[in-house]
């Protein structure tokens, strides 16, 4: 009870009043939930997690691991685990509290973070429940660019490979692609000043329209009001190729993609693409 009054007086205070002491004791009282809540155990069956956790202002570094339900904590680093996430004790408390999402963090390169992105976010789930059933932050109150199970399955089938790419895929990457662009600085820099209305026409998925304006990227499968700029015509089966490697050129070159409009905002649009690939597969 202790140390759910003293997160509840963080919370209440703001995560600039956590100490050092505070985020061992946070990852402690995880691993209890983990290892008696029903829900928890239920979402944790038969998976094997590994992570550190590095708080860079204050040099301290902490490990979590999950093996078939059985959660333990650590002080100190691993042997290659499943991810490391690094940030500064007030950014990182601000994660374990349900502040700041993860893939926020991440993408705005607050934190830094190496080795499975999927299994992160698997990590981030665990936290998000927990949080939920302290009532430090209800599930549907939690701050996520992208809900979390969404990730997870874009992740998931990025791993399996080009084959798991369904139909459903597409629009979660390009809203996982607008996320990413809308908040990453060198995506931020790479498409200042830049107005594109792009259509991608998918023969055998769909439309998607997508406008860059004002720094922001937005996706709808709603046609513009107006003329696109650019339109981009493919099957899945090069969307999910490009997907994976990011080479649109290769595919236009060898007559997979039909381009109309402008070719260099085409290009443009293939190097954000690839910054989110890059960022992705880490």
């Amino acid at each position: 009870m202790e140390n759910i009054n003293r997160i509840f007086e963080i919370k209440k205070k703001g995560a600039e009043t956590a100490t050092k002491d505070d985020i061992p004791m946070s990852l402690n009282l995880m691993v209890e939930l983990v290892n008696t809540n029903p829900e928890i155990q239920e979402l944790v069956k038969g998976l094997t997690l590994t992570g550190v956790i590095e708080l860079t202002d204050i040099n301290e570094t902490l490990n979590m691991s999950i093996d078939n339900g059985k959660a333990t904590y650590g002080k100190g680093s691993m042997a290659n685990p499943d991810f490391f996430f690094r940030g500064d004790l007030v950014t990182i408390a601000k994660v374990l509290l349900g502040e700041l999402d993860a893939v926020t963090a991440y993408f705005t390169e607050v934190v830094d973070a190496d080795g499975d992105l999927e299994q992160m976010i698997t990590f981030m789930g665990v936290m998000e429940i927990a949080l939920d059933l302290l009532k430090i932050v209800p599930k549907g109150e939690m701050k996520t660019i992208i809900p979390i199970d969404t990730m997870k399955e874009l992740l998931q089938a990025y791993k399996e490979g080009p084959e798991a790419i369904k139909p459903e895929h597409v629009p979660q990457f390009l809203n996982v692609m607008a996320a990413f662009i809308n908040l990453n600085p060198e995506a931020q820099e790479e498409i200042e000043d830049s107005e594109l209305n792009i259509a991608l026409k998918f023969q055998d998925v769909g439309d998607f329209y997508i406008t860059i304006a004002d720094n922001k990227m937005s996706v709808s499968e709603q046609p513009f009001d107006g003329n696109a700029s650019l339109e981009l015509i493919m099957p899945l089966s090069t969307m999910t190729d490009v997907m994976f490697d990011g080479d649109a050129v290769s595919a236009y070159m060898a007559g997979q993609i039909t381009v109309n409009g402008d070719l260099s905002q085409a290009m443009l649009f293939q190097s954000i693409m690839e910054m989110l690939i890059d960022k992705i597969e880490i």
